[in-house]
């Protein structure tokens, strides 16, 4: 079945790899002991911060509650799904601080922040393809027309406005600095 609330989580799936993209280019400045946009590093660790786990986790957390109910099997997945995010949560800290210390220590912190960075990256992308490869499917298997109307309703208020406008400010560098790398790969 498929449902405009499925293609949402992958819209932001795909904004979100987009910056894990980003901040790829930004560790291998830092590998090549090259100086990184330690604002847009920063930013990118703020958005992680915000977004996934304030409104886009929570989403497919309700999403899958909803499949648990069609699918009693399906429990595992939801106590993996969790368990996903809690793991995103603790790299995301992790790679955070590190943004901070090499921003404040660059000699001293680049090697600690090689290493929570690349862990943070790889624990995305994993976390990612499992979600698009295993979770999303299993959502669109076996949730009915109903389930889908429910899950839009129970959302309808969950975007907050001032968020978006919120986000949009303060996460200017992302959109000029995607905009700008997509130019230069298009030229």
């Amino acid at each position: 079945m498929k449902s405009c609330v499925l293609e949402n989580l992958r819209s932001e799936h795909r904004a979100m790899r987009k910056l894990l993209e980003l901040l790829q280019h930004q560790i291998e400045l830092v590998a090549d002991d090259r100086q990184p946009n330690g604002e847009l590093l920063l930013e990118i660790a703020e958005y992680f911060r915000s977004y996934p786990d304030l409104f886009h986790h929570p989403k497919e957390e309700l999403i899958l509650r909803c499949v648990v109910r069609r699918k009693a099997d399906a429990a595992e997945d939801l106590a993996t799904l969790e368990a996903e995010h809690e793991a995103c949560s603790r790299e995301l800290h992790r790679f955070s601080r590190a943004v901070v210390r090499l921003l404040l220590d660059p000699a001293d912190g680049s090697d600690r922040f090689l290493s929570a960075a690349l862990a943070f990256l790889d624990n995305e992308r994993r976390h990612l393809s499992w979600e698009e490869q295993r979770f999303f499917s299993l959502a669109a298997e076996c949730l009915t027309a109903e389930d889908w109307a429910e899950i839009e309703a129970s959302l309808a208020n969950f975007a907050d406005p001032r968020f978006e406008r919120d986000a949009q400010a303060r996460f200017g560098r992302i959109d000029r600095a995607l905009g700008s790398w997509r130019s230069r790969m298009a030229a």
